[in-house]
């Protein structure tokens, strides 16, 4: 009787780890309006800019917020701060403010930027701004300062009947544009632009880690999918894929670390440069999020309307893992495994519908990978008899793998 009731009550400490404790919290701010861009000059000290004219403002790394009214009537789409008394606001009409007293007043330096899109400062001198002119067809164009915004080098990225859908730069040299199936690259400062053509749709730079590597978001064949570039933008390959809609959005920290908001949750994970995705937070509040983007390792924000904002200072904790798949469903089905929870031995089925290699991979909750098998499977029906004899107490994930297709479960061990 002790021990089954040791079971039940290390069942809801895991249950209440892996979901209660997954990482991201809800951050209460003052204001319930759209979240249009957060920027970090570092770790301590951040600012959000909102659609009725305000700014947030945390000096302790996003845990509490501020809010400041700028006095501006106009809707911010971009803000940033070089230091602590010089900062840059965008608006959506293109218009450009400038303080030097850390926000105690604002002074319009220019109104000439047209639809304003999106900012980038790297000092109180360099900086660049992306904005699109003329209605019904646009052009796009890119404004490059190196002395505080006194002056403008403008250069047209690309003109036509489109949309602006983002904008990178991974340092003050090198700029990236992506609109629709087409890349934008700048290497002098945005004077000139090279298009390059792929064969995606909808495209959506997430970030560039630096002048090579970066990351974007398409469609393809009815698919959302994640590419990896590492020439600068010539060459993407496709890391993940899954039936649906485009991902809102996404961020890498590094070359393997990485982020996706789906448009319907929940937040995926990758710590292997794409090969396997967990879920990090799912819940109602995140059809609202639209932003992910992080300012170290560990400290990441998601935002969007209604003044939603999540935060986590740990990188996020899986909580679970979906069904990331590889090409479109029918090379097999995955089964949930029972019992779940166990204690030393579950009962796993599949079934496979054409002849493949089947791999089968075990992974501890932080992603470790632990146990790997792989066999060539006809069509039919299998079991697997899995022992966990040699497992500690905990929760694990099991896939199933072939070369187009991926599923993956998981289990609780209680010993």
């Amino acid at each position: 009787m002790r021990r089954t009731i040791m079971r039940v009550i290390l069942f809801i400490l895991l249950t209440i780890n892996a979901y209660a404790q997954n990482g991201w919290n809800i951050v209460d701010i003052p204001v319930n309006t759209n979240l249009n861009s957060l920027y970090f000059p570092d770790t301590l000290n951040g600012y959000i800019a909102t659609e009725n004219g305000e700014y947030l403002k945390t000096t302790n790394s996003g845990k509490n917020w501020e809010r400041y009214n700028s006095g501006v009537s106009q809707e911010l789409v971009s803000i940033n701060f070089s230091n602590d008394s010089v900062g840059f606001l965008l608006t959506s009409s293109g218009y450009l403010y400038k303080t030097i007293n850390n926000g105690i007043s604002w002074n319009l330096i220019s109104n000439g930027f047209g639809i304003g899109k999106s900012m980038y400062f790297f000092d109180e001198n360099i900086g660049y701004i992306i904005s699109s002119i003329g209605q019904p067809t646009y052009s796009i164009h890119c404004y490059f300062t190196n002395n505080g915004g006194q002056n403008w080098a403008q250069s047209t990225i690309t003109t036509g009947n489109i949309n602006f859908n983002s904008a990178q730069f991974p340092d003050p040299v090198h700029g990236f544009y992506a609109n629709n199936n087409n890349i934008y690259k700048s290497s002098n400062y945005g004077y000139t632009w090279e298009r390059s053509i792929t064969n995606y749709a909808s495209n959506s730079i997430f970030n560039f880690i630096d002048e090579n590597v970066g990351f974007m978001g398409s469609n393809f064949n009815s698919n959302s999918i994640v590419l990896k570039t590492t020439d600068g933008g010539l060459n993407w390959t496709i890391i993940f894929q899954e039936p649906g809609h485009t991902f809102r959005n996404g961020f890498f920290i590094n070359h393997t670390t990485g982020y996706l908001l789906k448009p319907n949750g929940p937040i995926l994970f990758t710590s292997n440069s794409g090969n396997h995705w967990f879920e990090q937070f799912n819940s109602e509040n995140i059809n609202t999020l639209y932003y992910i983007k992080f300012i170290s390792n560990n400290i990441g924000f998601a935002f969007g309307s209604n003044g939603k904002l999540l935060r986590t200072s740990n990188g996020g904790t899986p909580i679970g893992m979906g069904n990331f798949s590889y090409n479109l469903p029918g090379e097999f089905v995955l089964h949930n495994n029972y019992p779940n929870p166990f204690n030393s031995s579950t009962v796993i089925k599949y079934e496979v519908n054409i002849k493949t290699n089947i791999t089968f991979s075990l992974y501890s909750l932080t992603g470790s990978n632990i146990y790997n098998t792989k066999s060539l499977k006809n069509p039919g029906k299998y079991t697997i008899n899995f022992s966990a004899e040699n497992l500690a107490s905990g929760i694990y994930f099991y896939s199933m793998e072939s070369e187009k297709w991926k599923e993956v479960r998981k289990m609780i061990l209680l010993k």
